[in-house]
């Protein structure tokens, strides 16, 4: 696992900031280019903690923050399940849609192939994985719906941490895909794993057929299997955002999603 691999989402930094990853939909710093209509919520970015590329050890719990994390299952539609067997043919609409509120049948659609693909490349393959990722990617993308951020990107130019170390990259390599990926760095890694040019092509994370690869590579980069498997909505996020903004949020997709997976 490579350690220079970070993911920044949304966050135009100030005097002070240096940050390896952060994320949210704060619509002080970022708005997102939109894809499924209406306004980013106002959210908050994350900590200024650099991201190491390691879960941090599970500390068992049934309530952190005020809202239910890892032990308790959440009750709802479906049958109860085991959080391990297999989900061959990955998520459908219907839970899709269940999970993102305001989603279309159409934008729906047309994202969950990608989606569906991009989790088996990752091993996102079981409803415990699923539920986690989906609750992130939720959260992120504000629903499924902002695949690039509105800012220019020039917040990002000069950016050693990021990569950015040539004239531009700051607005080539600003943040896309569902996950923001972020700096040339990152889509270096990513396109070299993937077998795709992003550099050469930076763009393409927009679509959701690249986009959702890029979201899984992340994942899979940082070992967030783990804490899905856990249940622990801590250990999943931290990686993400070591802020650990947002948390209420996320738990709210989560949540969402453990229902209609029937967990």
């Amino acid at each position: 696992m490579r350690l220079n691999a970070h993911v920044k989402f949304g966050f135009n930094p100030g005097p002070g900031h240096a940050r390896h990853a952060v994320s949210g939909l704060d619509a002080g710093h970022a708005h997102r280019a939109g894809l499924g209509g209406g306004a980013p919520p106002a959210l908050h970015g994350g900590g200024a903690q650099g991201v190491s590329g390691a879960v941090r050890p599970f500390v068992p719990t049934q309530m952190q923050d005020g809202f239910e994390l890892a032990s308790a299952r959440t009750g709802g539609a479906g049958p109860v399940g085991d959080g391990h067997r297999d989900a061959q043919g990955g998520v459908t609409a219907s839970q899709l849609k269940a999970i993102m509120p305001g989603l279309t049948d159409a934008r729906a659609n047309a994202v969950l192939p990608h989606l569906n693909a991009a989790m088996k490349e990752a091993g996102i393959t079981t409803p415990r994985r699923q539920a986690m990722f989906l609750a992130q990617v939720g959260h992120e993308s504000g629903g499924l719906k902002w695949m690039e951020e509105l800012a220019s990107g020039r917040a990002y130019e000069g950016r050693r941490d990021l990569g950015n170390t040539q004239r531009g990259d700051g607005v080539r390599f600003k943040g896309r895909g569902p996950i923001q990926l972020t700096g040339r760095a990152n889509y270096a890694s990513a396109g070299r794993d993937l077998g795709l040019d992003l550099v050469n092509n930076p763009k393409q994370v927009v679509s959701p057929q690249v986009g959702f690869r890029t979201a899984a590579w992340f994942w899979k980069e940082h070992g967030i299997n783990a804490a899905a498997d856990r249940m622990d909505l801590r250990g999943a996020t931290r990686p993400i955002n070591p802020g650990m903004r947002n948390l209420a949020d996320r738990a709210a997709y989560y949540a969402r999603a453990k229902r209609a997976l029937g967990l």
